[in-house]
């Protein structure tokens, strides 16, 4: 394991500031002294997540560490990212099931999936190699048919125009990474967005029209298989409660960064029944009238 850094020491320095009395120089130099030690900590997140190895948890470092903040030190660690060759292909959902969520989370959060992380149907993955810590999803993916941004008094979308937004879906497990020195207990969701919501590996399997779906996009029932041995079910629907409903939901958190999503880009709408431990073996999982994914686990 990595050495962990040293806590952030700019709250004793603000305090130390307000008892003398902070004019405009010394509060510029406060914003210096943060913005530099947060800067230290995207480039961190970017050597761990290169080097696959554990991020330090940023609210034990930082006192009133908003959603905000996490979402726009997420925004610069994958900015950091894309400065050392990722591309950004989609967005991911996390804790997208019933309340009560893991690690505190008052609301499903998202991240950006990037192109280093998508294998196609059929593909072995070194669990060593490839994770730090970290889970497998079955989800589906949704592909973005068109250009569309949205302001945040445009909310609730008509069904209509969220189905616009869908030209294809194709069956998905993600494998988002829960990797931190702290562990588990030891960081809560604010620490999960800064960490672009624990994107590292997803598996795709062949896309369908949804115009060619021959059963309700919320009624696909889903069967997984570990070695020909079904561990698990799901339903399509289990994603907030309607895939339309995950898409809006992103789509509204994209709104208030005045973000929005692009042609072809894939969205990962978030868990569908039970994740699964990273555990070697061959995992199939069906999804009823759309195909499956498959995937080979080894150590």
């Amino acid at each position: 394991m990595r050495k962990k850094n040293k806590p952030f020491a700019f709250f004793s320095i603000v305090l130390a500031f307000s008892m003398v009395g902070c004019d405009d120089d010394s509060t510029d130099e406060i914003d210096d002294i943060i913005n530099t030690e947060t800067s230290d900590l995207v480039n961190t997140y970017a050597d761990n997540y290169l080097a696959v190895q554990l991020y330090p948890s940023i609210t034990a470092r930082i006192e009133d560490f908003s959603d905000a903040d996490a979402y726009e030190f997420q925004e610069d660690f994958v900015e950091e990212l894309i400065d050392r060759g990722e591309t950004v292909v989609g967005y991911k959902l996390g804790f997208t099931g019933d309340a009560p969520r893991p690690f505190g989370a008052p609301e499903p959060v998202y991240g950006r999936l990037l192109a280093s992380q998508e294998s196609q149907s059929g593909v072995t993955l070194d669990i060593s190699e490839t994770w730090a810590a970290g889970n497998a999803g079955v989800e589906l993916a949704i592909y973005i048919a068109k250009d569309a941004s949205y302001d945040v008094s445009d909310f609730p979308l008509p069904e209509s125009e969220l189905g616009s937004l869908i030209g294809a879906i194709a069956p998905l497990s993600e494998f988002p990474e829960i990797a931190f020195e702290e562990g588990p207990m030891g960081i809560n969701y604010k620490d999960l967005i800064a960490a672009n919501a624990g994107a590292r590996a997803f598996v795709v399997g062949e896309r369908v029209n949804l115009s060619d779906l021959t059963v309700a996009l919320d009624s696909i029932n889903i069967q997984v298989f570990k070695n020909e041995e079904m561990i698990s079910t799901g339903i399509s629907g289990d994603a907030l409660g309607s895939q339309f409903e995950a898409l809006e939901f992103l789509l509204r958190k994209l709104a208030e960064q005045d973000l929005g999503v692009k042609t072809g880009q894939i969205i990962a709408t978030g868990s569908l029944g039970s994740d699964l431990p990273l555990e070697p073996g061959a995992y199939r999982i069906n999804y009823e009238n759309l195909g499956e994914v498959t995937y080979t686990l080894v150590e």
